[in-house]
């Protein structure tokens, strides 16, 4: 934990640093209005074309814990195992709330900067959010495998298969909603 922390805490240093130093050298222009500087979009295209991105509660919505929580009376789960299961889900919480937090920051600039109409200024900053964003779900996939992991872990092993499934089901609907690049890679299908 204390790595991550680390690691959190340099690429929140370091990106905006990035930024600053990559607007500095600009090629020479003095800093007036010649042509080649920013482009902007008209009102309505820029709303067109207006970002996107999960929220922190859509990727909190698909804790696999609570889905399989949500899932007992299917599962036919004991008193026990829901308990089994909430803990887990406690867990995963805690464990997450830093990636999380760094994940609404990172999001919200990049929202910032698709509503901007100024594309060009905004292009390296764009890059290195997107970089950062890139390394956050990276971190938040990798969560969430413990996290599935821990979930299954509380499922009686007569049922383990069951629950298998229904949370290929779920990581086949968290892909749709925050992006490819899921667990197909590793495990050779969806």
């Amino acid at each position: 934990m204390k790595t991550f922390r680390l690691r959190l805490i340099l690429m929140l240093l370091v990106v905006p640093a990035l930024a600053v130093a990559q607007r500095g050298g600009g090629g020479g222009g003095g800093g007036g209005g010649g042509g080649g500087g920013a482009r902007r979009l008209p009102a309505d295209q820029a709303a067109a074309s207006r970002l996107r991105l999960p929220t922190r509660g859509d990727i909190e919505d698909f804790a696999p814990s609570a889905f399989l929580r949500d899932k007992r009376k299917k599962l036919q789960l004991a008193d026990a195992d829901v308990n089994a299961l909430k803990a887990a889900e406690a867990t995963a919480k805690e464990r997450n709330k830093e990636v999380l937090v760094a994940y609404d920051s990172v999001r919200h600039e990049m929202q910032k900067l698709s509503d901007s109409p100024d594309i060009g200024s905004n292009a390296n900053d764009a890059a290195l959010r997107r970089m950062a964003f890139g390394n956050l779900m990276s971190q938040i996939r990798a969560q969430r495998e413990v996290d599935r992991a821990e979930a299954l872990a509380a499922i009686p092993a007569d049922k383990r298969a069951q629950a298998e499934e229904m949370l290929k089901d779920q990581d086949q609907d968290f892909d749709k909603q925050v992006g490819g690049g899921g667990r197909g890679g590793r495990r050779g299908g969806a």
